[in-house]
């Protein structure tokens, strides 16, 4: 059927004019494809892996300039000790003793101040054995197969048993005796290969200088016990010695003993007689 033509133009009357082309939106253009690349470069990147776990912080690297002492040095390290068959000039006693000295980056151990501190004791025990007339207990001081120079007129003495029998004459003689022990020095060193058991180690061995002043006090000078002890006494009846002990040690089972001791007088024999 064919519409008339004023009926089509009626109908093309009713249809919506068409307008303007609307403008792009801009900014939801710009934002959405910049959120979605976002989105995107976040799903592509993978996460960097986490950092290693220590049950405990790592150790830091050594440093050069540490300040801590190092430990002395081990006995393996020590000078050899002098065999004394002679006196030490008193020229050379400086630059023996000042290898003992710690320096600035070393520290003597606790073994080494204990064999130090045994000595010195011992050398104690020698000064209060004399003066008190007690010469078993020199068995604690000397070695069995110890040796001494005690110059004249007493000479060269060897083993113990031979010290132990040649002092006591020579100081009952007098009412008393005091020994003052006064600069002491001591140095570790080597002692030489042990022989039988512990064949070819090396012995702990020192050597030590030890100043003193030996009163001896004659008989008629009062005695400790006796009436007027503290009495007045001429000094016709007082002997006075200045010297050194100089001494050679090994560490034994029974501790440090003396091995050979050189008596080096510093002086005149003094008295009022």
């Amino acid at each position: 059927m064919r519409l008339p033509s004023t009926l089509l133009l009626q109908l093309a009357s009713w249809l919506p004019k068409p307008g303007p082309t609307p403008a792009a939106d801009v900014t939801n253009q710009n934002v959405i494809p910049a959120a979605a690349s976002a989105a995107s470069a976040a799903a592509i990147v993978e996460p960097s892996p986490p950092p290693p776990q220590f049950s405990s912080p790592p150790p830091p690297p050594p440093s050069t300039n540490s300040t801590l002492p190092s430990p002395s040095p081990s006995p393996n390290s020590l000078p050899t000790c002098p065999s004394l068959s002679t006196p030490l000039a008193l020229s050379t006693l400086p630059s023996l003793f000042s290898l003992s000295l710690p320096t600035s980056d070393s520290t003597l151990s606790p073994s080494a101040l204990t064999s130090i501190a045994q000595i010195k004791q011992t050398l104690t025990l020698y000064a209060l054995a004399i003066d008190g007339r007690d010469f078993s207990a020199l068995d604690r001081v000397f070695a069995p197969g110890a040796s001494a120079h005690y110059g004249p007129p007493i000479g060269r003495v060897a083993g113990r048993e031979a010290i132990e029998a040649t002092l006591p004459p020579l100081l009952t003689v007098y009412a008393g005796t005091q020994h003052v022990l006064g600069t002491v020095g001591v140095v570790l060193c080597q002692g030489g290969e042990r022989e039988g058991d512990g064949e070819g180690e090396e012995k702990e061995g020192a050597v030590s200088v030890a100043y003193f002043t030996a009163t001896h006090f004659g008989k008629q000078a009062p005695r400790e016990g006796d009436e007027g002890v503290g009495g007045a006494a001429g000094w016709e009846d007082v002997v006075v010695a200045w010297g050194q002990y100089q001494d050679r040690w090994e560490k034994g089972e029974e501790g440090w003993r003396i091995v050979h001791r050189n008596l080096v007088y510093m002086g005149p024999f003094v008295s009022g007689a």
